[in-house]
């Protein structure tokens, strides 16, 4: 039967340990992980449906790509337009945002 003293088996654990904790990445157990695009894209849209100014218009589409939200369609006035885009901003996993709505009946 193999015996080490004491102080030999410590040393072992510790060294094995402090690679084990060298290999981690900083920050691995507390980083949160981004949404996939479908989340992302349910997200923004359950946050433009729930707030009243949008909850009829159905002329938005939502194209998320990795972080990167377009939106596109008609909305009824270019304080919508702005609106949507504070909403949208406001949502986790956005990070740039194309606002290309555009305002029913601009310029007739």
């Amino acid at each position: 039967m193999l015996r080490f003293p004491s102080a030999a088996l410590a040393a072992i654990l510790l060294t094995a340990w402090g690679a084990q904790a060298q290999t981690a990445s900083p920050g691995a157990a507390h980083a949160s992980p981004k949404p996939d695009d479908a989340s992302l894209r349910a997200a923004v849209v359950a946050r433009l449906v729930g707030d009243a100014r949008f909850a009829r218009i159905r002329k938005i589409d939502v194209d998320p790509a990795k972080g990167l939200v377009t939106l596109t369609g008609m909305v009824p006035t270019a304080a919508d337009r702005a609106a949507a885009g504070e909403l949208v901003s406001g949502v986790k996993g956005v990070q740039t945002i194309y606002n290309e709505l555009e305002v029913e009946h601009a310029g007739r």
